[in-house]
């Protein structure tokens, strides 16, 4: 992660600020749950349904999960969802609101495994002189602490 760009066509970088998302702050600015969020984004596209459905985009997303409230399957049933996506969408949602979260108080960084990393990408036969060059170039992960 970094916090700099490079301008395009050009050598100058530029500091890009780091944005942080607030969900409950978020959420109440919406007037909105959780599991109307995961609905919304089911609705927009999701690792499962890449692109959503054709026609809707978060402000129609949103719009709709405000109308039915917690009638989703009138939403989906509006619909061909299997012309879109192999799943149901109440696969979809219930991974996503079933997802397990951790609490995480202290995370630990660590340098960069240089040797693992080559040992690995030798074991899936790739090209050791595009490993090289590639290593060569990588540096240890920054922590967040180093943005501020």
């Amino acid at each position: 992660m970094s916090n700099k760009r490079k301008v395009p066509g050009s050598s100058v970088y530029r500091e890009i600020p780091i944005e942080f998302y607030d969900l409950e702050k978020n959420l109440k600015k919406l007037n909105i749950s959780r599991k109307e969020l995961i609905i919304i984004a089911i609705l927009c596209g999701t690792d499962f349904n890449p692109g959503g459905i054709k026609g809707i985009g978060p402000k129609k997303a949103l719009k709709l999960v405000k109308e039915y409230k917690d009638r989703w399957e009138e939403i989906f049933s509006t619909f061909d969802w299997f012309s879109y996506f192999p799943y149901p969408w109440m696969e979809v949602f219930n991974t996503f609101n079933k997802m397990p979260v951790e609490d995480i108080d202290n995370i630990e960084y660590k340098t960069t495994d240089k040797e693992g990393i080559k040992e690995f990408l030798t074991q899936k036969s790739f090209d050791e002189t595009a490993i090289e060059r590639s290593l060569k170039g990588l540096k240890n992960v920054k922590t967040l602490e180093s943005f501020f």
